[in-house]
C-alpha cells in the first residue's frame, strides 16, 4: 500500500479557493509536482507560481477549484 502525499490528503478536504504550497524551489520537479499536474489536468486545482524571498526561488501553489472528489 502506498503512502498518500500531503497534496492528495489536502485535495479531499480543501474548500474551493483554498491554497497549499506544495513545492518550493527553482523548478517544479518530483512526484508531488507530477501529481499536481495530474490534478490540474482533471480540473480540480489551479497551479500558481510566486516568486520566493531569494533570487531564482519560487513557491508552487495548488488552489482548489471545483469540489468533485477524485476517483
Amino acid at each position: 500500500m502506498s503512502k498518500q502525499s500531503t497534496l492528495s490528503l489536502w485535495i479531499d478536504f480543501a474548500e474551493r479557493g483554498e491554497q497549499m504550497v506544495y513545492h518550493v524551489g527553482p523548478y517544479a520537479q518530483g512526484d508531488i509536482c507530477r501529481e499536481a499536474m495530474d490534478l490540474y489536468e482533471a480540473g480540480l486545482i489551479s497551479l500558481v507560481r510566486k516568486r520566493g524571498d531569494k533570487p531564482g526561488m519560487f513557491h508552487y501553489i495548488a488552489q482548489r477549484t471545483k469540489m468533485e472528489r477524485r476517483v
